[in-house]
């Protein structure tokens, strides 16, 4: 009773130092009821098991309070989805914990950004965590105030932000020598700079990313390289990423056959579900989650615009964000208030999937599913989404779990404590993390 008792401790500190914080999300993960969890979070810190480092949530709180308030950075410093970003910034907003931005503060930043003439006003919003339509509220008051300025000089602004990054890239990367130059506040250097190099404008010196991959290609340690090349500890994983993009990197070798493979279950996954995809091509599960974890984040977010581009509601969404000025989850929100053909809803469900908010997605599929005033080919096209649907959820949650134990104890946990926790069978199990890895307790 008392190695029960330690596991499931020893489980609840993994989660939470995993930056698992928020009481739903543990429920979600272990199935346990409230004060359960409650119970052991207690004994983890009077035993101090749970470190005393920030976790992720209160990292987001001071990063927040501190200034930085835009949802893509705030995912980039944390390493955590933005959808939980948006979490935590709730729950935040709830705990009466985050500091209230000025609203004259806000628009003074807003008027900033939109005069820039490099921001619209969709990644004005998305900056500052907002919908559009309050976006164009606060753009609508800078300009009564007379903040908006004409055309012709957000023009000029632009044409500074290009200068800017053309000198940059001529070897000039001191802040204030480009503020004194392009007549731009070091700040708004620093902000242009960000900016440049998320849109890709940023070029690295030839010779420098290609002795970058000799380097890294011979085998020399990230460090060795960091020191000979003189590389900042937040660039060298920059350099990295361009290396591979411009195929330098030689290390991990693909074969022929594995970039076609590759290749077509990227195709396949614009339409399918991953498992679906691995039957179509006559691979294992394991096989294609493996390939999944491998892809770069651009390939991520190509095959996830072409699955919502697919998607027979994409026109309408479209819609309803560039006509109505509805953000994204305002717009699906409306569709589901407003639609009654269950077909359209099996689509709105697929869309939310996409969209990583399984709870909407369960909850219109469960509600068709119990609905006997629609037809049973309906009722079990809805069964079987909300299977394939769970599946992929319960094949990841695994995969993860298995992976974050492993790293964190020389004996990762096993698939029969894999089993009772997900309530799923041996067999599911080896599907996904293959035989080879399976602990049979011997």
């Amino acid at each position: 009773m008392k190695d029960n008792h330690e596991e499931r401790l020893k489980e609840i500190v993994e989660l939470y130092n995993s930056g698992i914080i928020l009481q739903k999300d543990l429920q979600k993960e272990t199935q346990w009821s409230t004060s359960t969890i409650c119970k052991y979070i207690k004994e983890a810190k009077e035993r101090g098991m749970i470190g005393k480092k920030k976790n992720k949530f209160e990292e987001l709180v001071e990063l927040y309070n501190n200034g930085t308030t835009d949802l893509n950075e705030l995912s980039k410093k944390l390493e955590i989805e933005i959808s939980t970003v948006k979490t935590y910034l709730s729950t935040a907003k709830k705990q009466g914990i985050l500091k209230k931005v000025h609203k004259k503060d806000r628009i003074d930043e807003i008027a900033e950004l939109y005069n820039s003439g490099v921001y619209d006003v969709r990644e004005i919003a998305e900056k500052f965590g907002i919908e559009k339509r309050s976006a164009v509220s606060y753009i609508s008051s800078a300009r009564r105030r007379g903040l908006i300025q004409q055309e012709n000089n957000k023009k000029i602004k632009s044409d500074k932000f290009m200068i800017l990054v053309e000198l940059y890239n001529s070897g000039i990367k001191e802040v204030e020598v480009i503020a004194s130059k392009t007549g731009l506040s070091e700040s708004t250097v620093s902000n242009y700079l960000r900016m440049a190099k998320r849109q890709g404008l940023i070029t690295f010196p030839k010779n420098k990313l290609q002795r970058f991959a000799e380097l890294y290609n011979l085998g020399i340690d990230m460090k060795k390289i960091q020191s000979i090349l003189e590389i900042k500890n937040y660039s060298i994983y920059t350099y990295m990423f361009r290396a591979k993009e411009k195929g330098l990197i030689l290390d991990e070798k693909e074969s022929k056959e594995e970039k076609d493979l590759k290749l077509r279950v990227i195709e396949g996954l614009k339409s399918k579900y991953p498992r679906e995809v691995a039957i179509s091509l006559g691979i294992s599960f394991k096989e294609i989650y493996d390939i999944i974890d491998k892809l770069s984040l651009n390939d991520k977010k190509n095959i996830k615009k072409e699955q919502i581009k697919s998607n027979p509601l994409y026109d309408k969404v479209k819609y309803l964000i560039n006509e109505k000025n509805m953000d994204t989850q305002l717009a699906l929100h409306y569709l589901y208030n407003t639609m009654t053909d269950p077909i359209e809803q099996i689509n709105l469900a697929k869309l939310y999937y996409v969209g990583e908010n399984l709870d909407m997605s369960d909850v219109i599929l469960k509600n068709i599913i119990n609905d006997e005033g629609i037809n049973i080919d309906t009722r079990k096209k809805a069964y079987e989404e909300r299977g394939k649907i769970f599946e992929e959820n319960v094949s990841k949650k695994i995969r993860n779990h298995y992976k974050i134990s492993k790293e964190m104890d020389s004996k990762p946990i096993s698939y029969d404590e894999l089993c009772r926790k997900y309530y799923v069978r041996t067999k599911f199990i080896v599907d996904i993390l293959g035989e080879e890895n399976r602990d049979y307790g011997e």
